[in-house]
């Protein structure tokens, strides 16, 4: 593994990593008053369109592959509790 391609997988674990807190948090308090649909969508948006990117190079580029996986299922749970009914 060459340093960039270390440096590729520190940066997409810890970019990936970032929602973890906040999915973290809504999943134990169950609360999304602080995240706008503007920016959940955005935010979506953003990683599918740079997974589909990806897709485009000759040689997959796996770090970046897996931020955007991880992201986009991290954003999918924020969004589904966001679009919940509250009871």
């Amino acid at each position: 593994m060459t340093t960039f391609e270390l440096a590729g997988w520190i940066s997409s674990f810890l970019l990936g990593a970032c929602a973890l807190p906040q999915v973290l948090k809504t999943w134990r308090t169950g609360n999304t008053e602080g995240l706008s649909m503007a920016f959940l969508g955005m935010w979506m948006g953003g990683e599918l369109f740079g997974l589909l990117y990806t897709a485009g190079f000759a040689t997959i580029p796996w770090p970046l592959v897996v931020n955007y996986g991880a992201n986009i299922m991290m954003i999918g749970y924020l969004i589904w509790k966001k679009t919940q009914k509250k009871k």
